[in-house]
């Protein structure tokens, strides 16, 4: 019985080994296709272009952000070093 399970075991082992290049070409497979139909779906041609315009606009919505954002930061720090020079300290 023990040894009939370990040859069970071991079958199903090589099994899976001489299968992985089979399951990762299909993956591949999938994904490229996927790809295909969302850039025919949106007329894309050039994905690069695209999405150099996307990072170009997340740039550009940080740094407004972090304009905006910028006095709360500079007050924070303030009332921090206000409360270290009364001796305020309160660890987070």
């Amino acid at each position: 019985m023990v040894r009939a399970g370990a040859d069970l075991v071991r079958g199903l082992v090589r099994g899976l080994k001489n299968s992985a290049g089979q399951v990762v070409r299909a993956v591949k497979d999938i994904a490229s296709r996927a790809l295909s139909s969302i850039l025919s779906f949106f007329g894309i041609n050039s994905p690069s272009r695209v999405f150099a315009g996307i990072g170009k606009s997340l740039c550009d919505g940080l740094v407004v952000g972090l304009n905006d954002g910028a006095s709360d930061v500079i007050k924070a720090a303030c009332n921090i070093l206000k409360r270290q020079e009364v001796g305020e300290y309160v660890q987070t």
